[in-house]
This record gives structure tokens, sequence and C-alpha cells, in this order.
């Protein structure tokens, strides 16, 4: 039904002809309405003894969490905007939000920052890097659009690295970017060497790691390198595997363009470390 709806729209807007969009109703205004309220509603329950909730309203949200928990709350704030389905309401379906994604801005920050000075850069780095990130493929040799926006950028009021990484968990391979993202907390607190990120670079100074395949194999390599096991108990062993398993997933072939600045996915997640290895 909702795959119904979504090309009912794009009719519509094709039959009015370019530059004119969908057709609105008072019908089309309240859905989207009710939708963004039962969004914020969802967003302060997904908060609750996890964070601290300042604003929410429609598909905006302001809060404070802990650090570990910030990227999984994220992705869940994404969910909470729109996924395949309705939303409910005393057991009514309601339509969600037109799938235009929502894009997010974690800035990790210490007790002693300013907390106005980091809201204000948290915001600047939503509206320039997340909001102008579009994320492509590689493909027979030619990139192609994937998806633009939905994004999340993270930053830190200690270190100049800021990372991005893409929302949309519908596409696989933009999943797998997320998932790996994910599992670098984990991994810098028992097995990564926080020296990756210069490992890496200096191996991609190469001009050779221009091909992806090379870029992938020098992140291999580098990786290995940079792990350590030998002291790792039998408890923490398998969860680790697991997040060593997803960081070495992703498609070197996804590359996201900000402002015509082309970045892999792999460049991406090297700057991530670079960004937790300093509050860890």
């Amino acid at each position: 039904m909702l795959k119904a709806i979504r090309e009912g729209y794009w009719r519509a807007s094709r039959l009015l002809g370019k530059g004119v969009g969908s057709l609105l109703s008072p019908s089309i205004t309240h859905a989207i309405s009710l939708s963004l309220m039962l969004t914020a509603v969802e967003d302060w329950k997904a908060l609750r003894g996890r964070g601290v909730l300042v604003y929410s309203g429609g598909d905006d949200v302001y809060s404070l969490a802990a650090l570990e928990d910030s990227l999984a709350l994220a992705l869940e704030l994404r969910r909470n905007y729109y996924s395949e389905g309705f939303k409910r309401l005393r057991a009514q379906p309601v339509v969600p939000e037109i799938p235009t994604g929502r894009s997010f801005s974690v800035r990790l920050s210490r007790l002693t920052d300013p907390l106005f000075d980091e809201a204000a850069e948290a915001i600047r780095v939503l509206e320039e890097e997340s909001k102008e990130s579009t994320w492509k493929h590689l493909k027979e040799g030619r990139l192609e659009k994937v998806k633009r926006k939905d994004a999340l950028t993270v930053s830190s009021s200690i270190s100049r690295a800021r990372a991005t990484i893409p929302l949309d968990l519908e596409k696989t391979e933009l999943r797998a970017v997320a998932d790996a993202a994910r599992a670098i907390p984990l991994l810098l607190l028992t097995v990564l060497s926080s020296n990756l990120p210069e490992d890496f670079r200096g191996f991609a100074a190469d001009p050779i790691t221009r091909d992806p395949r090379a870029l992938e194999r020098v992140f291999l390599y580098v990786l290995g390198r940079n792990i350590s096991l030998d002291l790792l108990s039998e408890d923490t062993r398998d969860s680790v595997r697991k997040a060593l398993e997803k960081l070495v997933r992703p498609s070197v072939e996804v590359y996201v363009d900000r402002h015509e600045r082309l970045s892999s996915a792999i460049e991406e997640l090297v700057n991530l470390v670079m960004v937790w290895r300093v509050v860890l």
C-alpha cells in the first residue's frame, strides 16, 4: 500500500508537469502533521532513561546523551521519522512522513565545554555536512547517486576530525557502512590501535590507492597491523569478532560527496576512528 501511495504522488506530479511538485490537500497536510506529532512523541520515548530531551517538534530534535549510546540513539531516532509501514494511533493506521530521510549531527563534547557554543557547532555541521551529503555507488566505472542527505556527521570539540555515515538502512551498501561505524567504539576499547588513521593515511597517500580495490587492500592490511588480540578475554572474544566482521564489510565502491569533495566510505570510517579515539 505504501508503494502505491508513493507511486500516486509521483504520477500526480508527472501529470501536473515538472516543477509543480505533488498535489496538496487538507487531507495530506493533516496526515503529515499528525505523523510528525507522533514522531515527536516517539523521540521522547526513545530518549527516556537514555538522555535529556531539550526539544522535539516534527522532524527536529535536540538532545543530550551519553557518548556510548549516541550512534545507536541517532539511528533509532532516524527510524522513528520514517520506516516502511504505517504509524498507529489508537489502532488506526497513520501514513508516515514523505520518505525524505532525516539528517543528524552528533557532537562529542566535554563537561567543561560551553553548551551554547557546542550546540551552535553541531547545527553548523548538520547544515554544512550532513544535509549536503550525497551518497554514491561506483558501478562499471561510473558514480551513481544512491541517496541525498539522510546522513549523520560525528564531530568533536577535542579534535578537528569529523566523519559522515549514511542513515538509510534500507539499502544494503549503506547499511553496511552504518553497521561498521557502530562497531568502532567497541573495537577501540578492546583490540584496535588508535594509530590506525596515521598508518592508513601513510599508505593511502600513494596514487595507486585511487583504485577502489587497491584502497581496500591497503585498509585490510593496515587494519591487520593495528589489531592486537593477545589480551582479549574469552567473554568478549565473540562480540569483538562480530564487530571486526562489520568493520571489513562495507563496499569500497560507496562514496559520499560533500560540496564536490569525494570521500570513500572506508576513509569516513578511518575519520570516525580519529573522532572517537580522543574521547574513549
